[in-house]
C-alpha cells in the first residue's frame, strides 16, 4: 500500500516533527510513504532530509 503526506513546507516547527514522526511509523509498517511538499527551500531541505529514513520519498511540488 502506498501513502501520500501532504506539507506545505519544511520550515522549522513542531508540524514538521509531527510529519516525520507519521512519514516513519507508516514506512516501519510496511507503507511506501511519499512525503509531497509544495514547496521546499534549500536550506530547509537538507536538514530535514537527514532526519528522514531513505525510503521515504519526497516529492517538491515547486509551488506557491
Amino acid at each position: 500500500m502506498k501513502i501520500a503526506i501532504l506539507i506545505p513546507s519544511l520550515h522549522v516547527g513542531g508540524i514538521r516533527r509531527v510529519f516525520i514522526n507519521l512519514a516513519e511509523g507508516f514506512s516501519v509498517n510496511d507503507l511506501e510513504v511519499d512525503l509531497v511538499v509544495v514547496n521546499i527551500q534549500e536550506a530547509d531541505h537538507l536538514d530535514f532530509v537527514s532526519q528522514l529514513p531513505s525510503n521515504i520519498n519526497i516529492v517538491n511540488l515547486n509551488a506557491r
